[in-house]
C-alpha cells in the first residue's frame, strides 16, 4: 500500500560528524566524505511520525524503516538496494517510508527529490524513485522529464507539480524534520525508531532482523500497532554528546603574507593571522563576531590579513569581494568589509545587490562614482585571481581558511580555541621577541621550517579501473565529435613541460584517428610554481570564447611550442599580444575578455572538477573517464587507443 507523503526542506549549515559510506552535508568544509559510523547508544529510540510520508507496505507491520535519502548519493543507492531485497525477503513484515534529504553538496539531488514527489501525484513513486536510483550518475533536469515519459506520466501535470511551491513545502517539512533527529548525512535510518547512520549493509540486516523479533513478539501480545507502541516513549529530539573542545594542529605552515593584502593591526605585532575568506559564508561571518572580540581582548598583538576566497556556489561572494576592494581604493576596505558581514542575512536576500552596494557606498560617505569604477577595474578582479591562485597552491579549499603564525584552523572554531591558540603562539614567539625580532622578521622566524601547502589527508592509491564521471559545463574547449567513440579529458598547466609532451601525443593521435576521437580541455594552471600558467589559460579561454575552438587549438599549441620563449622573458603579455596578432585575432577583445567574469568561471569550474576528481598536479588525462595521470609516452596511449577503438579504427 502507498500513501502520500509529507516532505521537507530546510538546508541549516552546520559542522557535521562525518559518516563511514555516508554522503555528508557540507557547504564549505573541505573534509573528506567518509569517516567512521557515528555510535548510537544501543536504547535510543526515537519518536519520528510517519505522519502522511510515504509509506511502502503495512502500516502495522510489525518493522518499520524511516529512511532520509538523497538520490544522487551513492552511499544511498547501496542503501536502496538493501531495502529493495529486504522487502522481498520480509513481505508483508516490512513497513518503508522514504523521506527526502538532498545535500546541497549534490547538484541535481533537489531535482531528483522534487521529481519523485510530482511522480507520487500521479501514483508514480516506486517507478520514478527506482529510476532515480538506478541512474544516479545520469540526473539532469533533461533525463528527469525522459524518464517521466518512459513511466507514463503525464507530462504537462508532472511539469506543473514539479514546479508548484507544495512540493517545495513538503521538501521543506522533511529536511527540517531530519535535521531535528540529528540527520547530517545520507543515508540515515532509523529502523524502528534505532538510529543507524550510513550505508552499513550488515548492520542494517541485523538491525531489522532483531526488530522483526521484537516486533512480532509484541504482536502476538495483542499489539497492533507496534511502531507507535516502540515509539511512544521515545526521544523528540536528537541532541548530540558533548565533545572536548577541538584544538588547531601545530602543524607549522609557510604562508607568506601577500604584498597586495589589506591588513589591520600594528605591522609588528607578534600574531600574525591570514584570513581566506568569503564574504556571503556564514561561517566567515561567525569568525568575524569571534575575531571582533579577539581584536579587543588581545588589542595590540594581532595582526589581519585578508585574502579573498570567494566561493562559486555563493551568488553575490564576487560582487562582495570586489566592493570591499573598491571602498579600499578610498582608505575604507575594513569598515566596507565589517558592514557586508553585519547586514550579511540582509544583502544575501537583495533582489537588487547594486542598489544595496549604493546604499552602503553612500553610508560610508565614499564617492560613488570612484566606487563603481574601482568595482569595475579589472585590476579589482585580478586581485581575486591572484588570492585564489594562492589558495589553491597552498591549499586551502574552503573558507574560512585560517592561519595563526602558520598554524591551519580550517573552519570556525569556537572562540575558546582560538584564544587559546593565540595565547599558545604568544609563548611561542616571546623568545624571538626578547631577540628584538618583531613584525615580518618576526612571522618569517616563526614559519621558516613549515610546509608548503594544506594537503588534508593522503589520498589512497586509486583503482586503475576506476571509470570517473568528469562533469562538462559544455563550454570547454574541445575537438572532434560528439558522438566519438573515445573522449579524452585533458587536465593541463601550459607553464608545465610534460603537459606539452603529453599533448602532442594526444594532438597526434587525434590527427591519426580522426573522427574516432574528441579532446575536451581543461585548465589546471598550478600558480605558485607556475606564475605564468593561469595568464595563458585565460588568454586561452579568451581566444575560444571570441574565435572558436579552432583558433582556441591553434594558440594552444603556440604557446606549448613557444613555452620557454614567454615563461622567462619577461612581461608574458607582451608574447601573448604577438602571438594572438601573428594568428590575426582580436587581441582587444581577447585582453578584455581574460579578466571577464565568464573566464573567472571557466578557471573556477575546472578547478573544482579537478579536486573533486582527485586532480592534484598535471598533465592529466581521462580516456573514456580512465584517470591516466603524469607524463605518458605517445606509444602507450597509442596502445591504449587501439585497445579502446578495437575494430572501429
Amino acid at each position: 500500500m502507498i500513501r502520500p507523503i509529507s516532505h521537507v526542506f530546510l538546508m541549516l549549515f552546520m559542522t557535521a560528524a562525518i559518516f563511514f559510506t555516508a554522503c555528508k552535508k557540507k557547504e564549505e568544509s573541505s573534509a573528506p566524505d567518509m569517516a567512521k559510523p557515528e555510535q548510537e547508544k544501543k536504547e535510543e529510540i526515537y519518536q519520528i511520525e510517519i505522519a502522511s510520508s510515504l509509506l511502502i507496505g503495512e502500516r502495522t507491520a510489525p518493522v518499520t524503516v524511516i529512511n532520509f535519502s538523497d538520490f544522487e548519493c551513492p552511499f544511498s543507492k547501496r542503501a536502496f538496494e538493501t531495502m529493495e531485497r529486504l522487502q522481498k525477503q520480509y513481505q508483508g513484515k516490512l513497513a518503508y517510508v522514504y523521506k527526502h534529504y538532498p545535500l546541497a553538496t549534490h547538484r541535481e539531488a533537489r531535482h531528483a527529490a522534487k521529481a519523485s514527489i510530482a511522480a507520487e501525484k500521479q501514483g508514480k513513486f516506486p517507478e520514478m524513485y527506482r529510476k532515480l536510483f538506478e541512474n544516479g550518475q545520469s540526473i539532469t533536469e533533461e533525463n528527469i522529464a525522459l524518464w517521466a515519459k518512459e513511466i507514463e506520466l503525464d507530462p504537462e501535470q508532472f511539469a506543473k507539480d514539479y514546479a508548484d511551491p507544495e512540493t517545495d513545502r513538503r521538501l521543506h517539512e522533511d529536511i527540517t524534520q531530519g535535521n531535528t533527529f540529528g540527520v547530517r548525512g545520507t543515508p540515515t535510518l532509523f529502523v524502528n525508531g534505532r538510529r543507524l547512520s550510513g550505508a552499513n549493509t550488515e548492520q542494517l540486516e541485523r538491525l531489522v532482523a532483531d526488530e522483526l523479533a521484537k516486533g512480532e513478539a509484541l504482536k502476538k501480545n495483542g499489539v497492533s500497532d507496534v511502531y507507535t507502541e516502540i515509539i511512544k516513549n521515545g526521544l523528540s529530539r536528537y541532541v548530540p554528546p558533548k565533545r572536548p573542545l577541538p584544538v588547531v594542529p601545530k602543524d607549522i605552515y609557510a604562508v607568506t603574507v601577500p604584498s597586495h593584502s589589506p591588513t589591520k593591526g600594528p605591522t609588528d605585532a607578534p600574531i600574525t593571522i591570514i584570513l581566506f575568506t568569503d564574504l556571503e559564508c556564514p561561517f566567515c561571518a561567525r569568525f568575524h563576531a569571534d575575531m571582533t572580540e579577539l581584536q579587543k581582548e588581545f588589542r595590540d598583538q594581532l595582526r589581519l590579513v585578508f585574502v579573498n576566497l570567494p566561493l562559486k556556489f555563493h551568488n553575490f561572494a564576487v560582487p562582495a569581494a570586489k566592493a570591499a576592494l573598491a571602498a579600499g581604493r578610498q582608505e575604507k576596505f575594513w569598515e566596507m568589509h565589517d558592514r557586508l558581514f553585519a547586514e550579511q542575512t540582509a544583502w544575501k536576500k537583495e533582489n537588487n545587490f547594486d542598489q544595496y552596494l549604493d546604499g552602503a557606498a553612500q553610508a560610508l560617505q565614499l564617492d560613488v562614482q570612484k566606487f563603481k569604477k574601482d568595482m569595475d577595474d579589472p585590476r579589482t578582479m585580478e586581485i581575486i585571481h591572484r588570492d585564489l591562485a594562492f589558495a589553491d597552491a597552498i591549499g586551502v579549499r574552503g573558507t574560512p581558511g585560517i592561519f595563526i603564525n602558520g598554524r591551519y584552523a580550517s573552519g570556525a572554531f569556537p572562540l575558546e580555541t582560538f584564544r587559546t591558540t593565540i595565547r599558545e603562539e604568544l609563548d611561542r614567539a616571546r623568545p624571538f621577541m626578547e631577540k628584538g625580532l618583531r613584525g615580518d622578521a618576526l612571522y618569517q622566524e616563526l614559519i621558516k621550517d613549515g610546509k608548503d601547502a594544506v594537503f588534508i589527508n593522503q589520498a589512497a592509491p586509486e583503482d586503475p579501473d576506476k571509470v570517473f564521471a568528469i562533469k562538462l559545463t559544455g563550454q570547454e574547449p574541445s575537438l572532434g565529435k560528439k558522438s566519438a567513440p573515445i573522449t579524452i579529458v585533458e587536465f593541463s598547466d601550459l607553464q608545465c613541460p610534460p603537459c606539452a609532451k603529453v599533448s602532442a601525443a594526444v594532438d597526434a593521435l587525434r590527427e591519426k584517428h580522426k573522427d574516432a576521437i574528441r579532446v575536451i580541455y581543461k585548465q589546471f594552471p598550478l600558480g605558485k610554481q607556475h606564475p605564468y600558467a593561469e595568464p595563458a589559460a585565460r588568454l586561452l579561454l579568451a581566444a575560444k570564447t571570441i574565435h572558436g575552438d579552432d583558433t582556441h587549438q591553434l594558440l594552444r599549441a603556440r604557446l606549448f611550442a613557444t613555452q620557454t620563449e614567454w615563461t622567462t622573458g619577461g612581461s608574458a603579455d607582451t608574447f601573448f599580444e604577438r602571438y594572438a596578432k601573428e594568428l590575426k585575432l582580436d587581441w582587444a577583445k581577447i585582453r578584455t575578455a581574460m579578466t571577464s567574469a565568464a573566464v573567472t568561471e571557466s578557471l573556477a569550474e575546472d578547478r573544482a572538477e579537478a579536486s573533486k576528481n582527485g586532480v592534484r598536479a598535471v598533465p592529466v588525462l581521462f580516456v573514456n573517464g580512465k584517470k591516466i595521470s603524469g607524463p605518458q609516452s605517445t606509444e602507450r596511449l597509442k596502445i591504449m587507443i587501439e585497445e579502446l577503438l578495437g575494430g572501429k579504427k
